[in-house]
């Protein structure tokens, strides 16, 4: 099985330029989820190759970022069965999505149609974003014996407060993007109810959340496990008012629960 993956991580080599030229919130938690999910492929013996397309999700110049341009220092690295391919794009706000549909379009093409072998071949996306999903609509069309999922870790109608005309907009881009999903081949969801937001013919399946063996190397279970279990919430996103972490404060201080916390990571 071969694995394709249209992916939006933080790249190890730029890590610093793009906490450099940030200005607002940098999407740590986007970025540690996906590389859960590509380690976790990559330790499946089934699966003989990976190949990602990878354009970070950063934010838009002017206002999120300070450079016009997005160039990583690395375009294309091979380790094992992982070939992952940094692309460059225009982040000019607008524009920048344009750059972020062709380019993995180009580049998926040049793979896809490369590839001779007779092997199972998927394709993953991760998110809601539009110019990614426009990308693997078209592949779909061009290569139907390929397989299409999407990874949703977020609905787009709750990425954002947006009001007004702007609101439309972006409620007429989250209904082209829900067309998009429910015609893949399956979806990964992080919540049962958000099942119920796209139609049945897409297969489903609810990963709450990933973490590997390493992870739990430097913890002390003999310590963990003497301790009473308190009661908590957990709230392991982006810091940013626009997810609803603040709605989340704010509801929590109505419960009337004693010994019960909230933890925000």
């Amino acid at each position: 099985m071969k694995i394709y993956m249209l992916f939006g991580m933080l790249p190890d080599e730029d890590n610093e330029e793009i906490y450099l030229q940030s200005k607002g919130n940098i999407q740590n938690a986007a970025d540690t989820l996906q590389k859960k999910y590509l380690q976790g492929f990559i330790e499946q013996p089934i699966v003989s190759k990976i190949s990602v397309i990878n354009l970070p999700y950063i934010g838009s110049y002017p206002k999120f970022y300070k450079k016009l341009l997005y160039q990583t220092l690395i375009k294309k690295r091979q380790i094992g069965k992982l070939e992952v391919r940094n692309i460059n794009f225009l982040n000019l706000i607008f524009f920048k999505n344009i750059s972020r549909f062709f380019k993995p379009l180009i580049v998926s093409l040049f793979l896809l149609f490369n590839d001779k072998s007779s092997e199972e071949k998927l394709y993953i996306t991760y998110a809601m974003h539009l110019p990614f999903l426009l990308t693997v609509y078209i592949l779909s069309k061009v290569f139907p014996s390929v397989h299409f999922y999407v990874i949703v870790p977020d609905l787009p109608e709750y990425m954002a407060e947006r009001k007004g005309l702007k609101n439309q907009l972006y409620t007429m881009f989250a209904k082209v993007s829900y067309f998009i999903v429910n015609r893949m081949d399956g979806i990964v969801v992080i919540t049962e109810a958000m099942k119920d937001k796209f139609s049945p013919s897409p297969k489903k399946v609810l990963i709450e959340g990933i973490a590997s063996a390493n992870d739990f190397d430097s913890l002390d279970v003999n310590t963990i496990t003497a301790q009473p279990s308190p009661k908590f919430l957990l709230y392991a996103g982006t810091l940013d008012k626009r997810y609803g972490v603040v709605d989340l404060v704010d509801a929590f201080n109505e419960i009337e629960i004693q010994d019960i916390y909230l933890y925000i990571c």
